[in-house]
């Protein structure tokens, strides 16, 4: 059995942390599940990590369909949520519940999340009073990089903060059983929200294979053995696994261990630096 929003919010009610991840595809799906990480957003992050474009702005609903499809066949336990594309939910409440429902109905989502504060407001009242739950995103929008100016933190100011948390009040006002927090100062965090809201933003499954950034853990399927076998994922809440702050020497991500690997074994051609790798293999 899914877990479901219900659940969701409980564990906000006794103060757990837990996990959350994107996927776009089966394998990634059932490894998250497999760890016990209980919500698998299909974000349109896949636009930059999987379709090869420089921002979200391309994706269609097509896209989110299709690979929502996926990571709902490769998950048994998790909550799976479609990421609404650009421009399929901001021209109306009308709009926003064709798109959902395509999410629920031909994906196989059990909740949609869509970007925008105040102003989408009455778009997630809609959407929830007829029974779709939604999830917020606010601060660093990337479907408004445009308007944004870059991929910039969010809220580094008291005005700025301030408007964060009435955007998030008033999301959780319409209904949102949960709010991102992308791209965010700290300062905006407020104590009187009462829904789950997510102080980061959803860890990118691609990019957390390839490059291993520093600031997040190292999980497993499972962890120990026999009766006291359990996912890994519930770490978080119980204290085992934790967010790193601060500076630290960042480990050299695997692309780059494997080319320097290849250099080190090829050798380096003469009158050139070890670093390039020469244009044909030398003698054995």
């Amino acid at each position: 059995m899914r877990i479901t929003t219900a659940n969701i919010r409980k564990r906000k009610a006794k103060g757990e942390r837990f996990a959350a991840i994107t996927a776009y595809d089966v394998v990634t799906a059932r490894l998250a599940d497999e760890a016990g990480v209980p919500l698998i957003l299909v974000g349109d992050s896949l636009g930059m990590v999987v379709l090869g474009y420089s921002s979200t702005i391309p994706v269609t609903l097509d896209d989110i369909v299709y690979h929502t499809r996926a990571v709902v066949r490769g998950s048994k336990k998790a909550l799976v949520v479609a990421d609404l594309p650009f421009m399929t939910y901001q021209k109306s409440p009308e709009q926003a519940l064709d798109s959902a429902g395509r999410c629920l109905q031909e994906a196989g989502a059990q909740a949609v999340k869509l970007e925008g504060g105040r102003t989408m407001a009455p778009t997630v009242a809609r959407l929830t009073s007829v029974g779709i739950p939604v999830m917020g995103h606010i601060g660093l929008t990337p479907q408004s990089v445009h308007q944004l100016g870059g991929f910039k933190a969010q809220g580094k100011n008291v005005e700025q903060a301030r408007e964060l948390i009435d955007d998030a009040q008033a999301l959780q006002e319409a209904g949102a059983f949960s709010i991102v927090l992308d791209g965010h100062c700290r300062s905006c965090r407020s104590t009187a929200l009462n829904g789950t809201y997510f102080a980061i933003c959803f860890l990118l499954a691609f990019f957390r294979m390839l490059f291993r950034p520093s600031f997040t853990g190292r999980f497993r399927p499972t962890t120990g053995s026999g009766a006291q076998k359990k996912p890994a994922a519930e770490g978080l809440g119980s204290g085992l696994f934790r967010l790193l702050s601060g500076r630290r020497e960042r480990p050299t991500p695997p692309i780059l261990r494997a080319q320097r690997a290849r250099v080190e074994r090829v050798g380096g051609s003469e009158g050139c630096c070890k670093q390039c790798v020469p244009r044909s293999l030398p003698e054995v």
